[in-house]
Formats: C-alpha cells, sequence, structure tokens
C-alpha cells in the first residue's frame, strides 16, 4: 500500500504554517543549499553526480531507432516494444516542465521572488529540483541504453507554460498545482512500470531510483502549493484540472500508450494522489487527517493508473 494525499483538503492558518516550517526542514536536510547561478542544491549535487559518474547500461532494452523516430514525431504506426515506450513516455514528460523551470529561474534572476507568497525559500529549493528533474530523465533514458537530449514542448504547451508564467501572482499556483498534480500522476506510474526491467535487477532498482527521486519532488510541491491556495482557490483547481491534464497529455503519446489519460486521471484523483511512504507526512497529522479528510479519500490508496 501506498501513501495517500488529498490536493484539494483546505488548511487552517496554523496547518499551513506548520506544513511550511515541515518542509523547509525535510528540504534543507535532503537537498542542501541553492545556489540559482549554477542551478545545484548542495546535497543533491553530490547524489546526481554519482548517478552520472557510476552509470548502469543495459546495451539492447530498447529500440534506439524506434525512440528516435518516435522522440523527434516521427510515424508512430509501428509498434513499440513497452521498455522503448517507457523511455519515450520519461523523455516526453520533462519537456514542458524543463522549459516552465527555466522560464522562472530566469524571471528569478531578473526580478526575484513574487510578493506575498508565503515560504518563498522553499520556492526556491523547488525551482532548484525541478532543475535536476532534466539530469534525471536523461540519466533515466542513458540506463535504458539512450542518449537522450531534451527539446523545448510542442506549441500548446508553450503556449500553456507561458501563460502560467504571466498571470498575477495571486492566481499563478491554481494552474500550476494543476500541473503538479499531472507531474506526479505520471511519475508515479513510471516508478510502478519499472518492473518491465525486472530481468536486470541492478538496471530495475537504478530506474526506480531515478525515478522516486522525480515522483518525491513532486508529492512536495503539490502540497506546497496546496498551502499556497484557499478554499476558493483550491476549488478552481479541481474544476480546471481536467482541462490542464488534456492539454499536457495531448503532446505525450508514449503516456497514452502507456495507459495514462486525462480521463484516468480524473478518476484516479478521486482516491487521492499516492505518494512515497517517507512522505506520508504531507497530509498532517492523524488528527487533521481524521477531521478534515473528504470521507471519498481514503488514508491509503494502490497506485493504479494505468489498466
Amino acid at each position: 500500500m501506498t501513501a495517500s494525499f488529498n490536493p484539494y483538503r483546505v488548511l487552517t492558518e496554523a496547518e499551513r504554517e506548520s506544513h511550511f516550517a515541515a518542509c523547509r526542514a525535510f528540504l534543507r536536510e535532503r537537498e542542501g543549499t541553492p545556489d540559482v547561478a549554477t542551478r545545484t542544491l548542495s546535497l543533491r549535487e553530490a547524489r546526481m553526480r554519482e548517478y552520472e559518474e557510476n552509470p548502469l547500461i543495459w546495451e539492447g532494452a530498447c529500440d534506439v531507432a524506434a525512440f528516435g523516430r518516435a522522440f523527434a514525431g516521427g510515424d508512430r504506426t509501428t509498434p513499440v516494444d513497452a521498455r522503448t515506450e517507457f523511455a519515450l513516455a520519461a523523455a516526453k514528460s520533462n519537456e514542458g516542465e524543463a522549459f516552465g523551470v527555466d522560464m522562472e529561474l530566469r524571471r528569478y534572476e531578473r526580478k526575484g521572488l513574487y510578493r506575498g507568497l508565503r515560504a518563498p525559500d522553499v520556492l526556491v529549493h523547488q525551482y532548484m529540483q525541478e532543475a535536476y528533474h532534466c539530469r534525471l530523465l536523461v540519466e533515466l533514458c542513458r540506463t535504458c541504453g539512450i542518449d537522450f537530449r531534451p527539446r523545448a514542448p510542442a506549441l500548446a504547451n508553450r503556449i500553456l507554460i507561458s501563460i502560467m508564467g504571466l498571470v498575477p501572482a495571486s492566481v499563478k499556483w491554481i494552474p500550476g498545482m494543476a500541473g503538479e498534480i499531472v507531474g506526479a500522476a505520471v511519475f508515479g506510474v513510471l516508478h510502478s512500470k519499472t518492473s518491465l526491467f525486472r530481468e536486470r535487477p541492478e538496471i530495475e532498482a537504478r530506474l526506480r531510483s531515478l525515478l522516486h527521486d522525480i515522483w518525491l519532488d513532486e508529492s512536495i510541491h503539490i502540497s506546497y502549493l496546496r498551502a499556497q491556495n484557499g478554499r476558493i482557490g483550491l476549488a478552481v483547481v479541481r474544476a480546471l484540472f481536467p482541462l490542464v491534464a488534456r492539454v499536457l497529455l495531448a503532446d505525450m503519446p508514449p503516456l497514452r500508450n502507456l495507459g495514462i489519460t486525462a480521463e484516468g486521471l480524473v478518476e484516479w484523483i478521486r482516491n487521492g494522489v499516492p505518494i512515497p511512504d517517507e512522505v506520508a507526512w504531507l497530509e498532517g497529522s492523524p488528527a487533521t487527517e481524521s477531521s478534515d479528510r473528504d470521507e471519498e479519500t481514503p488514508v491509503e490508496v494502490e497506485p493504479s493508473l494505468v489498466a
């Protein structure tokens, strides 16, 4: 069983402050100090270099030629094996995030953080985490035997992300939170799909470790944005989520081929967002959960989104 997180539960003021303090302590202990100029976190950089300097590569695990054709937008009528589809889904899932984070970090370097933002230092940590996701997915593809280089997302996604970057800070976190929920779902499912590589346990373990880092990050980011929003904002996130999911998934056929659809995500979110067990504290204390959790949201759910 996996811990569950209800993204739409409205927090009290005391819960918000407690949550920000807990996130700050967790990120400092796990990630270290952020350096915006170099896009690094002091402790995380050491973990990232451990991956990069000690690669595990399963030669022949994926169809490199088919990956290249599909990633470039070529003909997808020819079936692609499940392992190659897995690598494609991971590579495609990072395009929008990398584009948006780079935009936000460049804005931060010019103007600083948004006025009125709660716990801005926590957001800086999270931007740095997002910057690592591209490197993690490059390493994931290398582990699958593929030399992958990121590219910009499709026009529709670039427009949506750019609009998110331009809206006033008072509403900025609404579409951003919907996008983070999609991200947590995608990486949680990809994490479960590493069983495709179980013939090589060391490869499967490396892939799980890489994806676990991203899944955990996305879970924290959802909780941070939940604490930024009040009752009205969270209601709008809930209403907006199906549209954001459709737009973000439209440019990612590999995810659809793995069974991840906008409709499936909408149904899946009814049971709460599955999150890694080590951040189960994001949902709050047991007393808070029993009094404030929606009745339809169980404490634990199986992370099943794929048929």
